[in-house]
């Protein structure tokens, strides 16, 4: 009779499982689809950050051009009067803190003009901004560096002015402040748990949410930044 019994409830067991798989599979299925759309979701609010990103830079770039193509056309930075301009940058820096400094070098490197006091005579002839800036005789957009006056991460700009002759003059510089990409990161209201990096062409870290401090200046692998330079947006 036990044996009777027993037969019956696993029959009636196979018979619930049997009924309940194809509310399994459809629960599944829904799962997938859910997670599906959540992983494109997810792609397309990343993508839409990074261009925001890109864009905010690009309109930075575009007024540090303009702000040095004034500040090129100044009478004590063309005459390398050195006490009038640094007051007048000093003045001008208080106006637009989204840079780290403004300056001007002779056609040496050597610094004349600077917003914010050096503490020793500083050159920038070595810097990869000046030689840029000489070769290619226009605006040039620099890669993360470490100021040598401020002593801040900075990415510095350079525009050059050419006498008659065609012989650099002047050199004017405006270093960005990386902490404004710290500061539009913080603001983005990113999803728990997401990480943004913002990197340079060169791979360097510029700034990353969460601790931005602790990974500004790192670099990329090797490996990551060669797949975003081979497939390119949307990665």
């Amino acid at each position: 009779m036990l044996s009777f019994f027993s037969s019956i409830r696993v029959r009636l067991v196979l018979l619930v499982a049997l009924a309940l798989l194809p509310v399994l599979g459809l629960m599944l299925y829904s799962y997938q689809e859910q997670k599906q759309q959540a992983i494109i979701e997810g792609q397309e609010s990343a993508l839409r950050m990074a261009r925001l990103a890109a864009k905010d830079q690009d309109y930075l770039l575009d007024g540090a051009r303009q702000l040095m193509v004034v500040m090129a056309q100044l009478p004590s930075v063309r005459n390398h009067d050195a006490e009038e301009c640094s007051q007048f940058l000093t003045d001008l820096l208080e106006q637009f803190p989204v840079y780290e400094n403004l300056g001007a070098v002779d056609s040496n490197g050597d610094l004349f003009c600077s917003a914010i006091p050096p503490t020793q005579k500083v050159n920038l002839g070595d810097r990869d901004w000046f030689r840029r800036a000489i070769q290619t005789r226009s605006f040039v957009a620099g890669d993360y560096i470490i100021a040598r006056v401020s002593g801040r991460p900075t990415l510095t700009n350079a525009f050059p002015v050419f006498n008659e002759i065609g012989q650099l003059s002047t050199m004017v510089f405006a270093g960005i402040d990386l902490r404004w990409l710290d500061k539009f990161v913080a603001e983005a209201q990113l999803p728990e748990g997401s990480t943004l990096v913002v990197v340079d062409q060169m791979g360097t870290i510029l700034t990353r949410y969460p601790d931005a401090e602790q990974w500004r200046g790192k670099s990329l692998p090797p490996s990551d930044m060669q797949l975003l330079l081979a497939q390119g947006e949307g990665v």
